[in-house]
């Protein structure tokens, strides 16, 4: 599959949040990672179908300053590309937002394509890597992917050693969504504290018992992943192309 007959058919989903995080704590970059992305998709993906700005209510679950000027920001600019702005109450984390335009535009494109705000790609057809997993009963191919262990602290879990998408930014084959919406919209329990990664268990893990399987980039490209103890961390095979790195500020 190639990325130039398939770009119209893509819905690229950014989830943004400007609230209180792990890295920046309530220092808010949205301009720097906005601008980053809208000067990616400018240079390299134009004709994509779709780009969908999620923002995610970051106080007390409304809009906060920064948020409506990042709405505000956006209206402001003749983007040479189709986008929408979904603003939302910040449920589920990023995964909340992605499962929500996923299911209001799942009918209209091929696939989605879903990624953190603090993230970019770095290859102009950095795509095409995820395309090429494709194949089967392949229905999300994230940048990595594994089973979860000992997550949580309240007791026993059903998701525990569920599939894990450790690195969420990838794509969702659209086909296998439209034919399953419903298991897509699951509640988390709230009862599980997994620090987020019930959300991410959660996104996908209903599809996984009915059959449908998973593939990352891991073996065919590399990633670049930043932790706040441990900081650059690679993933995959690093004498492969790097197609997604963090954007650091």
């Amino acid at each position: 599959m190639k990325l130039k007959s398939l770009i119209k058919e893509i819905n690229y989903i950014i989830a943004f949040y400007n609230g209180n995080r792990r890295q920046y704590g309530y220092k808010t970059y949205w301009k720097t990672f906005l601008d980053s992305h809208i000067d990616f998709i400018k240079n390299n993906m134009v004709e994509i179908g779709l780009v969908t700005f999620i923002i995610s209510g970051s106080s007390d679950n409304n809009l906060s300053k920064d948020d409506k000027e990042m709405v505000k920001y956006l209206l402001s600019l003749d983007l040479p590309f189709n986008f929408e702005i979904h603003t939302r109450v910040n449920n589920e984390y990023s995964y909340g937002g992605f499962k929500e335009v996923i299911k209001k535009n799942y009918k209209d494109y091929k696939y989605s394509f879903i990624i953190e705000d603090d993230y970019i790609p770095t290859h102009p057809n950095f795509m095409e890597y995820f395309l090429k997993k494709f194949k089967d009963q392949v229905i999300y191919v994230p940048s990595l992917h594994e089973n979860c262990k000992n997550l949580g602290s309240k007791g026993d879990s059903p998701f525990i050693s569920q599939f894990h998408a450790a690195i969420c930014n990838g794509m969702i084959n659209n086909k296998f969504i439209n034919n399953n919406i419903n298991l897509l919209m699951g509640d988390v329990d709230p009862t599980f504290d997994g620090y987020g990664y019930l959300d991410q268990i959660q996104f996908m893990q209903k599809y996984k018992e009915i059959g449908y399987t998973f593939d990352d980039i891991t073996d065919i490209a590399h990633t670049e992943f930043f932790d706040i103890n441990r900081g650059m961390i690679k993933y995959g095979d690093i004498t492969k192309p790097l197609i997604i790195k963090p954007i650091l500020v």
